[in-house]
């Protein structure tokens, strides 16, 4: 993503808050708690009724005018199943017993996506993680921890999401990284999110530099409270 715009923000925003104390570092760690959980807001998160419609066959009417036809022709509805090394198509009538066999699949795959249906906004919440930041700020906090677990530690030891802390001083950056599908899809809008995030801690910059939020400290503490001034008590860590 082109963040030079968001960049150039953090520089403004850290060089007007060093005036009072605050380091570089104690700038851009609020920042990326502050962003990173804004995006998980803005984060489309799975539908349960999308996902039942992608899960769920139906039965074949015995009777009536569509006696015979098969009901199971949506492009919602999962395209095949696979079973004992074989591809079964969901739009194809089978004998009962293999239907039964194809819904039990199903239903595991139903009950596995649902307790995976916060899973995209918990992208942003596990890089927020790796770059060692405030984690407060994310709602919904214990349905993203649920979905994070859904996940077998996957999101925990592999390299599709990773968050990093780098130099020192005026030099300090923190990279955010992913590429995991489930946030980047055209569904759940992972790069909108964050593309509208930062672009709403520019305003807010923009509107706190207007009305004089950086002339002392306590104001800046009191619009950037991710930002931690060194010995205050209470601040985020």
């Amino acid at each position: 993503m082109d963040v030079r715009d968001y960049n150039k923000m953090l520089g403004q925003l850290a060089a007007e808050c060093k005036k009072h104390g605050f380091s570089t570092a104690d700038v851009i760690k609020g920042e990326c708690a502050t962003v990173t959980a804004s995006a998980a807001e803005l984060t489309q998160r799975a539908s349960a009724a999308d996902i039942d419609k992608r899960y769920t066959l139906k039965r074949v009417p015995k009777s009536g005018k569509n006696k015979g036809k098969n009901p199971n022709t949506s492009d919602k509805l999962i395209p095949f199943v696979k079973m004992n090394g074989k591809f079964y198509s969901t739009r194809r009538k089978y004998p009962a017993h293999i239907f039964q066999e194809m819904q039990k699949k199903l239903d595991f795959y139903k009950k596995r996506a649902k307790t995976r249906i916060y899973s995209a906004k918990a992208v942003w919440l596990v890089v927020c993680k790796k770059a060692r930041c405030f984690t407060g700020r994310f709602k919904q906090g214990a349905q993203l921890l649920k979905a994070i677990s859904a996940q077998g530690g996957k999101y925990k030891t592999n390299q599709t999401n990773d968050g990093d802390q780098r130099g020192s001083g005026n030099g300090f950056s923190i990279k955010l990284y992913t590429e995991n599908t489930c946030l980047l899809n055209k569904n759940a809008k992972g790069n909108f999110a964050i593309a509208s995030a930062m672009a709403r801690r520019g305003r807010y910059f923009e509107m706190n530099m207007e009305k004089g939020a950086f002339k002392t400290a306590k104001r800046i503490a009191g619009r950037y409270p991710g930002i931690v001034l060194k010995g205050r008590k209470g601040a985020p860590v």
